[in-house]
């Protein structure tokens, strides 16, 4: 349950993540089908080089992506409020997007272990991403810009405590289990 409940946050911190760059470059840059088009692809370049990063053992890879994730979202929205509807930055803003991803393709790349089926995986993060974008929206309505700086580093921070958490379990419960195995392949 405790896994699940780990994926279905990070669908829901990609939908915030997501909402947050298409919110700050159409508002600050342009509303055109370029920025939009731009955003989507980026992200989705960035997904795919993050699926193709080589599994660690560690969870200090994944940790990283997620902070790297939000800290490229300020430094996009820093950029983008230095430089208001000016479509020179467009190839930074794709490359923070697309580093930004990087975390949503290494998270699948990571976390497919940990279910028995990966469909389960998409499942929970799925829903969660559905959440994400509702509470994206209406956070962002009837807030305003504060609530996406605050709850992207609330969502970061929370998601990868959580994260060393299970990892902690895992690691514990695999040494409970190690010696039983050993035990048994032993005898035969």
């Amino acid at each position: 349950m405790l896994k699940g409940c780990y994926v279905f946050l990070c669908g829901a911190f990609f939908a915030f993540l997501q909402f947050s760059f298409f919110f700050t470059l159409e508002s600050n840059l342009s509303s055109a089908a370029l920025t939009y088009m731009a955003t989507t692809c980026s992200w989705i370049f960035g997904i795919v080089i993050g699926l193709s990063i080589k599994k660690r053992q560690s969870y200090l890879l994944e940790n990283l992506l997620a902070f790297g994730a939000v800290l490229f979202f300020y430094i996009l929205s820093f950029a983008v409020h230095k430089n208001p509807f000016d479509n020179s930055f467009l190839w930074l803003y794709m490359v923070l997007i697309g580093g930004s991803s990087l975390y949503a393709g290494y998270f699948f790349n990571s976390n497919r272990d940990r279910f028995a089926k990966v469909k389960n995986l998409f499942f929970w993060e799925n829903n969660g991403f559905i959440l994400g974008l509702v509470l994206s929206f209406f956070g962002m309505t009837l807030i305003g810009n504060g609530f996406i700086y605050l709850s992207l580093t609330i969502f970061c921070v929370f998601i990868v405590v959580l994260q060393l958490y299970i990892a902690k379990k895992e690691e514990s419960e695999k040494k409970e289990f190690d010696p039983i195995l050993c035990q048994y392949i032993t005898k035969t």
